[in-house]
């Protein structure tokens, strides 16, 4: 993976998870990288250094095989998709079956309404 594209791939993770870079740099150790670094690496498409990707995947909370191999890793998932995912652990087919339906509803009347 080249630098453009592991640049490429943080921000596309970034924009599934509805965050900016300010937010990301926010919560990112300034022990690990300044801020004027950041902005450089974003900006400019200078060097990430294996110490940036380990922060950027512990403020993210995904692994370095995450980020890196994309065909294992197509979804970054939010803490709301893990705990909706949490409550149909445990159910059986037929009812998830029959739940689905009802959250695509629900989906599609939220959408209409915007």
């Amino acid at each position: 993976m080249t630098n453009e594209e592991l640049l490429s791939r943080l921000e596309s993770i970034l924009k599934q998870r509805g965050m900016t870079l300010y937010e990301l740099q926010k919560l990112t150790n300034e022990d690990v990288i300044k801020e004027s670094t950041f902005y450089s690496m974003f900006g400019k498409r200078s060097a990430v250094k294996i110490e940036y990707i380990c922060e950027f995947c512990r403020v993210l909370d995904i692994s370095v095989s995450q980020l890196i191999d994309e065909k294992n890793s197509k979804k970054y998932l939010t803490p709301v998709q893990i705990e909706l995912l949490d409550e149909f652990e445990g159910l059986d087919d037929a009812m998830i079956r029959r739940i689905i339906p009802m959250v695509k509803g629900i989906i599609f009347s939220e959408k209409n309404k915007q």
